[in-house]
């Protein structure tokens, strides 16, 4: 028994005993492959489209200090953050990007600021 008490050998990558579930996928996929000499399941993955801070910006037809204005203002809800090396970054899906458009259609007005609320319109 290893010292870390999970019942792996010495022998066995440090990769595996921190993620147990690859683990379990390659042995299940080892003995179906050992016993029947075929895969027994397909293991697939959706891709769905993503998008950077940036291409919302150009997608939505504003700028991308108007889309971290709102983000930070918490008018448009926050994307995930995702670390790549060591840099942590927006990733946006296409529901966000929806939202964004949303949000763009009820309250923003390209060179004339934002939409006046309708007890102030109707006052002039």
């Amino acid at each position: 028994m290893s010292p870390l008490g999970t019942g792996y050998s010495r022998n066995t990558p440090d990769i595996l005993l921190s993620r147990p579930h690859i683990l379990l996928f390659l042995l299940n996929n080892f003995l179906t492959t050992r016993l029947t000499k075929q895969v027994k399941y397909v293991h697939t993955v959706d891709i769905m489209k993503t998008y950077s801070t940036a291409q919302v910006a150009t997608v939505v037809g504003v700028a991308k200090k108007t889309i971290l204005r709102w983000l930070y203002r918490k008018a448009v809800p926050e994307p995930k953050w995702h670390r790549n090396g060591g840099v942590h970054v927006r990733i946006w899906t296409e529901r966000d990007v929806a939202r964004v458009r949303k949000y763009k259609d009820q309250f923003y007005r390209k060179g004339r600021g934002r939409k006046k609320a309708e007890s102030q319109s109707g006052n002039r």
